[in-house]
């Protein structure tokens, strides 16, 4: 029996699905379940604090607008040395201060808005 081209060529991949270990090894995808060693570094700081800290905080509002008065920022007696201590003690491992949140208030001399530290007497609008 003479087989032609496309017959024996039929014959050929069937034999070789048979033999497993003749095709190439695929290299394994890796477990979406196990985490990533970056995601592992950053979970071992299990606590970490977030400071949000602007103009709404002296005014006695609990969500800032966007239309308070920034003079109204003076924390006179304000002690951020105490802050990180207190935050050290506590257990923490991380700190970040909200520098600009929702409401516009940048706690940085900003020459793009009068909404920011560069404004109020505190400091003399410097810090």
């Amino acid at each position: 029996m003479i087989l032609n081209a496309p017959m024996r060529f039929l014959i050929v991949l069937v034999a070789l699905s048979l033999f497993p270990a003749i095709r190439p090894a695929r290299a394994a995808a890796p477990d979406p379940c196990v985490p990533s060693a970056r995601q592992l570094a950053w979970a071992a700081h299990e606590f970490e604090v977030f400071i949000h800290f602007g103009v709404n905080t002296l005014s006695g509002e609990e969500w800032g607008s966007g239309r308070e008065d920034p003079a109204r920022f003076n924390p006179a007696a304000l002690d951020a040395g105490q802050w990180v201590r207190a935050i050290r003690d506590a257990g923490a491992t991380g700190l970040v201060l909200v520098a600009k949140h929702h409401d516009g208030f940048c706690l940085w001399p900003s020459r793009f808005t009068e909404h920011s530290v560069r404004r109020p007497s505190w400091r003399g609008g410097l810090r």
